[in-house]
């Protein structure tokens, strides 16, 4: 039986907008750590910086690995496919409810509706 390649043009195209948006995440580490180096807190200023590296390191991980499951046609990795989906979409929510709309929550977004 022959699958349709709708589907993994989409996780794809997915992948791809997640890791546009990693990119975009680690151009503003050098203003984030300028704006965390008024903080009184030693704590902040070391720890902050490295939390921001780490959320765009784990949005390239699950592009990547997104990208390479796109090419399966397997139950298993339709789950997993999923997953990542809702994570996204619950770390973009998160933000919007913290942050407040911006572009970058609305690529997140979009990558995990991918």
């Amino acid at each position: 039986m022959k699958t349709s390649i709708q589907p993994k043009i989409i996780a794809g195209l997915g992948a791809l907008i997640l890791l546009v948006t990693a990119g975009f995440h680690m151009t503003g580490l050098e203003g984030f750590k300028v704006a965390v180096s008024e903080a009184e807190s030693p704590f902040m200023k070391s720890a902050a910086p490295a939390i921001w590296t780490l959320m765009s390191l784990h949005m390239v991980f699950i592009a990547c690995l997104s990208f390479g499951l796109s090419f399966y046609r397997s139950k298993a990795g339709a789950v997993v496919l999923i997953a990542f989906g809702l994570w996204l979409f619950v770390d973009a929510l998160t933000i919007f409810l913290n942050v407040g709309p911006f572009m970058a929550i609305y690529m997140l977004a979009a990558s995990g509706l991918c």
